[in-house]
């Protein structure tokens, strides 16, 4: 009796341990992102833009995130300090801006078109933000920062404009475009994740169409994605007149403080090589370049960088390095012969950036089309259905009349 006693004990008290043990909750569990260990630390900080091609060689080629702080001014960021609500509210009210539903990101929001002076009645108490290509009546208070110039001004795709009442929260998710935040109102904060830990972010629950993962950013479950409990991040916060630097493919979720947030972002596809012969020999941060005097990457312009990123890194295109290209794609290699052709213009046998950044690109898509592929719209968000809906019918009859027709997919 008493042997079976003990037996009993021990089974007990074995089942008990498991039970504790099963209770035990991994850190972080059910907890905000981040939540499971500390930063690895802040991302570097300057206190001034470098020149463009510092920035490239030790930030941008390399893919390094960096924060700069206190940057902006009046002088020069015209729209800092500049477009508090009564502003815009005088100067734009017709504007007609883009608008989307549900402060906390899940990739199937709704939007809306509103007129600037409407939207400006509405965002401080509906669940709603502004997301917004900076239109061009605008673009006279929008600068290109200092260290954005030259070669970056080629590869600029989108320059787009946020505002919010704040308690904004992004998904986790990466970008196939380099990105330039800088914060003109509110606070901001952006844990960040080096694009090298894709083995754990993407092992579970990966939105490959959309690039975002679908944890709860709010409550990150440990038992659904495991892989999070040892994930490693870095934090950067923002105040007014920062900027920050967020590499192609870091992954990244981005959280506003509860007031007014207002941003401008840009968005360039990763240079391939730094051109420095398109930079003034004597560059002034003092001089203001506003963005109505660049022309944005056109969809040719956007094939071209695409297609030189085969090369990037290297500081010239040698014939032996189309015949490499040839052995990997043999079905393609009179497409590569004729490329070769028509951008060696001085018949050296060797290709510089100058002429690659300068071949004529209708030329090259007839001759070696393949080399570029079908062209293909970035999106930030997997396509999906909506019914677009207007503050009113004269604003839906705007929209109808700049558009031709509205779209029911966007």
């Amino acid at each position: 009796m008493k042997r079976h006693f003990l037996l009993y004990s021990a089974v007990l008290a074995t089942a008990l341990s498991l039970g504790y043990a099963a209770r035990q909750k991994p850190k972080g569990h059910l907890q905000y992102f981040g939540s499971h260990q500390p930063a690895e630390g802040e991302v570097e900080t300057l206190d001034k833009f470098p020149t463009s091609e510092d920035f490239y060689e030790i930030y941008v080629a390399p893919r390094i995130p960096v924060k700069f702080r206190q940057v902006l001014t009046p002088q020069n960021m015209p729209a800092y300090g500049l477009w508090t609500d009564a502003y815009l509210n005088t100067t734009f009210a017709r504007e007609i801006m883009y608008a989307e539903y549900g402060k906390k990101e899940d990739m199937d929001n709704s939007y809306r078109y509103y007129r600037m002076e409407d939207f400006i009645y509405d965002y401080n108490f509906k669940d709603i933000y502004m997301f917004q290509d900076v239109p061009k009546s605008m673009q006279g208070n929008v600068s290109i920062p200092f260290c954005l110039r030259c070669t970056f001004e080629r590869v600029l795709q989108r320059v787009i404009l946020w505002m919010s009442s704040g308690g904004i929260q992004t998904v986790l998710h990466k970008d196939v475009f380099d990105s330039f935040y800088c914060l003109l109102d509110g606070t901001k904060d952006f844990y960040l994740v080096d694009s090298s830990q894709s083995g754990l972010v993407e092992k579970r629950h990966w939105n490959k169409a959309g690039a975002y993962s679908e944890v709860d950013v709010e409550q990150v479950d440990m038992f659904r994605f495991p892989e999070f409990q040892s994930l490693p991040w870095w934090k950067s916060s923002l105040k007014p007149g920062d900027c920050i630097y967020v590499p192609k493919e870091w992954y990244h979720h981005t959280r506003s403080g509860n007031h007014r947030t207002l941003a401008i972002s840009y968005r360039f596809l990763h240079p391939p090589y730094f051109n420095v012969s398109g930079c003034p020999r004597v560059q002034s941060i003092d001089r203001v370049r506003n963005l109505s005097s660049v022309t944005l990457l056109t969809k040719l312009e956007t094939a071209r960088m695409n297609m030189l990123q085969k090369f990037a890194g290297q500081d010239e295109v040698l014939a032996s390095d189309i015949e490499t290209l040839i052995k990997a794609s043999p079905r393609q290699d009179g497409d590569y012969v004729r490329f070769f052709r028509l951008v060696d213009r001085n018949r050296d046998r060797v290709l510089s950036w100058e002429e690659l950044y300068s071949f004529d690109m209708k030329t090259a898509m007839k001759v070696a089309n393949s080399l570029f592929g079908a062209e293909r719209r970035v999106k930030e968000k997997p396509s999906y259905k909506v019914q677009l809906s207007f503050a009113s019918p004269k604003i839906e009859k705007m929209y109808q009349q700049m558009h031709g027709h509205i779209h029911d997919e966007l």
